[in-house]
Parts: structure tokens; C-alpha cells; sequence
């Protein structure tokens, strides 16, 4: 394993050979775009037309099986390259609820849990109070852990080298959504039925917290075990 010390130094691969940089946000290190691994597969039966229910087209939904799949926004290979895949919470875990958990991620990093989310959130700024919280919490971390040119000029923004690329996600139905404006991204722990999420949004400067639907298509970051 590659220490703390010199994350940001190195890229990591993962299974498809895609490359990942890598930056330090507070001790610990974190993939510095979204996971883009897995064979794409269409949003609904017959290829994506904004939602999967006219036609007999019906919603395509991840399975347990021996491949790694992902949805790229309005079934784009172009989106996947840009701003990584979208996944459903069992798929991005694989399967299983143990946590921490490597799901989707190469060997060696993990899925983070909410807890370390958390503990991310705090080194750029929140208190323990705000980051226990659900909805938006904060001040200005949202904006800190966005890419450039996505605080609509509001500083500070893009400090952190997380890179939040507001890469949309995908709904129950089928449908593709938000891209350009929110970004979803899943935890590995969870909540009843659902598990616990992250979004950033355009026009927000601080950073909401919530569980979603586990069915939902959301991004991946990976931090280093």
C-alpha cells in the first residue's frame, strides 16, 4: 500500500484500466473524480427515451451477476468518460450490506461509509453538529468540493481536489436527471431499505446528506482503506 504521506502523487487503476488521480482531504485519500468501471448497460429494455414506460420498454435495473455494471447518463459512453458511471447501491456494494466494503472499488480502497463522508465534510470546515445533521449542512464546504467554474463565482470554491463534476444521476424509472446542476454520490451504510447519500448542487454552497432509495443510479468515489 502506497502511504498517506504521498497520496496525490499517484494515480490509481481500476479493474477496466481506467485512471484515477488521487488527492489527500484531511487524512484521508480519495479518488479525485468518480468511478468509471463496469460494461454499460441501457437504462430501460429498449434503449434510453426519457422514461421506461411507453412501448412495453420497461426499467433496466443492475443484477447480481458476475459483471460489474453501470449506467452512463442518457446511455452516453461520452458522459461515463467525463463523469464517471452511475450505480444502484447494490451493485456499487456488490451485493452485500458489511461495510467497510471494496464493492465496485479497486483492492485496496473502499466505498466510504457515512461516517467517513463525515469525517471529510469536517476537515473542510463543518462542525460535528452540522455533519450529523440531514439536509443541507454547512456553509461553504458544497463549494469547496466542487470543480471549477460550478460555484457560479462564489468563493471559495474547488480548494479541496475532491472535484465534484455535478454529474446528474439516474431515478427509479429510468429516467437521467440534474446533469450539470447536482451530483449524487452513495455511502456504504445504511438506513432501513435505503443508504445513506451525499449531493452537491449548483446553486447551494453547502452539502446535503440523506438516504435515498437504494434503486436510484448514483456516482462512486473510493477512499484508500
Amino acid at each position: 500500500q502506497v502511504s498517506e504521506t504521498t497520496c496525490g502523487t499517484y494515480s490509481v487503476q481500476d479493474a477496466d484500466g481506467h485512471s484515477y488521480n488521487t488527492v489527500l482531504i484531511g487524512s484521508r485519500c480519495w479518488m479525485a473524480s468518480n468511478l468509471n468501471v463496469g460494461t454499460k448497460i441501457t437504462s430501460c429494455t429498449n434503449g434510453y427515451v426519457g422514461t421506461c414506460t411507453t412501448g412495453g420498454d420497461t426499467v433496466k435495473n443492475q443484477t447480481d451477476n458476475s459483471v460489474t455494471e453501470k449506467y452512463c447518463y442518457g446511455d452516453s459512453d461520452a458522459n461515463c468518460t467525463a463523469k464517471g458511471g452511475l450505480y444502484q447501491w447494490d451493485e456499487a456494494m456488490q451485493y452485500s450490506e458489511t461495510t467497510p466494503r471494496q464493492g465496485i472499488c479497486m483492492a485496496g480502497w473502499h466505498i466510504p461509509t457515512d461516517t467517513e463522508w463525515k469525517t471529510m465534510e469536517m476537515s473542510q470546515g463543518m462542525t460535528q453538529v452540522q455533519a450529523d445533521l440531514t439536509g443541507w449542512r454547512g456553509t461553504t464546504e458544497g463549494d469547496k468540493l466542487k470543480d471549477s467554474g460550478l460555484c457560479q463565482g462564489r468563493t471559495p470554491c474547488d480548494t479541496s481536489g475532491f472535484n465534484g463534476l455535478l454529474a446528474g444521476s439516474r431515478s427509479t424509472d429510468g429516467a437521467f436527471n440534474n446533469l450539470g446542476s447536482y451530483e449524487y454520490s452513495w455511502s456504504s451504510s445504511v438506513s432501513g431499505g435505503s443508504a445513506w447519500g451525499r449531493s452537491l448542487d449548483i446553486g447551494y454552497s453547502s452539502v446535503f446528506r440523506n438516504t435515498y432509495v437504494q434503486s436510484y443510479g448514483f456516482s462512486v468515489r473510493c477512499v484508500k482503506d
